[in-house]
């Protein structure tokens, strides 16, 4: 069973407990204030689906040159997690603070850079690049990018924890999509930089201020 997120477990006690305290008030103006809160809670219920779920599952049709044999092209699966199990949970949220969760956002942004990239009209604007995932939290678009055609990627966030989640679901998100843990022999996931080989795209992930030159530095030309 998949522990609760604590930030949407408190989000829906909350909202629940107002519903239930409304629900006894025969006020007009308390009525409407519950339903106003009710129509903004299912606006949002697409994008909450997985926000309690630890694992946030990802599906991506990868282009061409980043299928495998065995795939015809096919989506594969991955999951992200948005918090560590091995810590207190409400504790470890707040020092990772919004870099836990899966926001919308990366979610209809890696659509958009699905269909750029498979749309044979449009130019895959990830093909052979250089990307900089400033703020990447739980890494979910550094790794879309690498299955997207992009040839490096810098996953990048300024808060250490946070780093260290990303690493983790790049480590566990590779293991997932080649089924096996030989590409990552070897690999330490506590160095102060890693590096990962995401079906032939390098994923490098460390901490990384905005504004701090150093970065810049290391792209290639």
């Amino acid at each position: 069973m998949q522990e609760p997120h604590p930030i949407a477990s408190a989000f829906f006690a909350s909202h629940d407990k107002t519903i239930e305290s409304r629900r006894l008030d025969n006020n007009s103006s308390a009525q409407q204030r519950t339903s106003f809160v009710s129509n903004i809670r299912n606006s949002i219920g697409w994008r909450t689906r997985f926000a309690s779920a630890t694992m946030h599952p990802v599906q991506i049709a990868p282009v061409e040159c980043r299928t495998l044999e065995s795939d015809n092209s096919s989506p594969v699966k991955f999951h992200v997690r948005q918090v560590f199990p091995e810590h207190n949970q409400i504790k470890q949220a707040s020092n990772l603070g919004t870099g836990a969760t899966v926001w919308p956002g990366s979610i209809i942004l890696l659509r958009y850079l699905e269909k750029l990239a498979h749309d044979p009209q449009q130019q895959n604007v990830l093909l052979g690049k250089v990307i900089a995932d400033l703020g990447s939290g739980t890494a979910i678009t550094s790794l879309a990018s690498a299955l997207l055609g992009a040839r490096l990627v810098f996953c990048t966030d300024g808060c250490d924890p946070v780093v260290d989640l990303a690493r983790q679901n790049i480590h566990s998100a590779n293991l997932e999509l080649t089924n096996t843990d030989e590409s990552l022999k070897g690999t330490s996931i506590e160095k102060e930089e890693c590096q990962f080989d995401v079906r032939g795209c390098k994923i490098i992930a460390k901490r990384y201020l905005w504004g701090d030159n150093t970065l810049l530095q290391e792209l290639p030309n």
